[in-house]
């Protein structure tokens, strides 16, 4: 012991000391870093206002308008909405006088006045518009019009609402693409494009014309018309994928020469569910409770693995050089005289196909069609009404045959015929 009363550490101890002070003198000066500063100014290390947000705010100082638009963008660059835009009388909304432009309405809505014109317009001929994400509505023209960009492929409108407006909802001319977007309550057509449009994973509900209108060589995928007051889609020399068109004032599917359209869907349209046109293909696809028929289309058109149920008229209407291959009718002619698969003309083949119920199962006019493999039942005129100069297998009634059961491993034919080529009622 000290004089002054402290404990004196000798030996091991007092280097077990020494040695632990030194630790951690050694990791707090790693951990703390250099005490004085670099030499110097000291700078900022953050993000300016311009790289934090590098796109430009819409307003009336970086785009001011004119006598004929509230905002009118006169230079290339990304813009965005930072609230909603009001319409005026004689007034666009937003008017595009410069290529290589993308508006981002960012949420906000651009929203029309009494007497105004359309929401967002072309001045000119100008390159790469795409417009984005918000909402469009209660403009006296239309919604959105990229007409001016001529067929351009740099254009695109995508995840916008039309609503509401005073002609078409969405429109693009040629070689636009509309993706996932939303075209309601619309004057005229929801969502309109020319030559090489894609339209993709949009809806058009409630539009006083045609829900989705597109020109030669564009393609539908993904889609939804109702409520329209003209067809649910209407095009020539497109492919139609995967789309549903309901209780629309004209037909579900409307024109469509030289198309293909697959795993389609049209139901309760006024008219027919797929009215085409001529040199198409149509497979997958179903018809069911249209006011007139299921399908109708005009020469060589081909119909593979189709349904049509509980249409007004026939189940499937053909004219000449077309097939129907593996496809089922049941129930069609609710609204008049109807028959599961009607042939107008000449030259047609129908194989594999089967219906049920109606006025007639198969009513065939015209010469040189060829039927095989068919089967006809419960129609309450006549399962088969063939004119002469047709062309058929022999058709086998057993309807009113008793059949015994079948159990094992073998059994007897039922068929009454060995003709590969047979039809049957039944």
């Amino acid at each position: 012991m000290r004089p002054n009363g402290t404990k004196q550490i000798h030996g091991a101890a007092w280097r077990r000391s020494v040695g632990a002070s030194a630790l951690a003198l050694a990791v707090a000066g790693a951990h703390g870093g250099p005490l004085t500063p670099p030499a110097g100014p000291v700078g900022s290390t953050g993000k300016t206002i311009a790289e934090a947000e590098p796109r430009i705010a819409l307003s009336v100082s970086t785009a001011p308008g004119d006598a004929n638009s509230v905002l009118r963008i006169t230079a290339p660059g990304s813009y965005y909405l930072t609230g909603n835009v009001t319409g005026q009388p004689g007034k666009h909304g937003i008017e595009v006088a410069a290529s290589h432009v993308t508006i981002d309405l960012n949420g906000y809505a651009l929203v029309g006045a009494a007497g105004s014109l359309s929401g967002i317009v072309m001045d000119g001929f100008v390159l790469s518009t795409v417009v984005r994400n918000g909402t469009v509505t209660e403009w006296g023209g239309d919604g959105v019009n990229l007409d001016g960009s001529g067929a351009d492929p740099g254009k695109r409108v995508e995840l916008v609402i039309a609503r509401n407006n005073g002609a078409v909802g969405i429109s693009v001319g040629d070689s636009g693409r509309v993706i996932d977007c939303t075209a309601v309550d619309n004057a005229l057509s929801g969502i309109s494009g020319a030559s090489a449009t894609v339209v993709s994973g949009c809806v058009a509900r409630g539009n006083g014309s045609s829900g989705i209108v597109v020109g030669v060589g564009s393609s539908i995928s993904g889609s939804t018309a109702r409520l329209n007051g003209g067809s649910g889609f209407q095009g020539s020399s497109a492919s139609v994928i995967n789309c549903a068109a309901h209780n629309n004032a004209v037909n579900g599917f409307s024109g469509f020469a030289s198309s293909v359209l697959i795993g389609c869907i049209a139901t309760e349209n006024s008219a027919n569910g797929f009215s085409l046109s001529s040199n198409s293909r149509v497979s997958d696809c179903t018809a069911t409770g249209n006011t007139g028929e299921g399908f109708s289309a005009g020469g060589t058109t081909s119909f593979t693995d189709c349904s049509a149920t509980e249409n007004g008229l026939n189940g499937f209407v053909v004219i000449n050089n077309s097939a129907i291959r593996g496809c089922v009718a049941r129930a069609n002619g609710a609204a008049g005289t109807g028959a599961g698969f009607r042939t107008t003309g000449s030259d047609n083949r129908l194989e594999r196909n089967s219906t049920n119920g109606g006025d007639f199962g198969f009513q065939i006019s015209g010469e040189r069609n060829i039927l095989i493999q068919n089967q006809s039942g419960g129609a309450t005129t006549l399962n088969w009404s063939i004119v002469a100069n047709n062309i058929y297998g022999p058709i086998i009634d057993r309807s009113a045959a008793v059949l015994g059961a079948a159990s094992g491993d073998s059994a007897t034919s039922t068929l009454n015929t060995t003709d590969p080529n047979a039809n049957f009622t039944n």
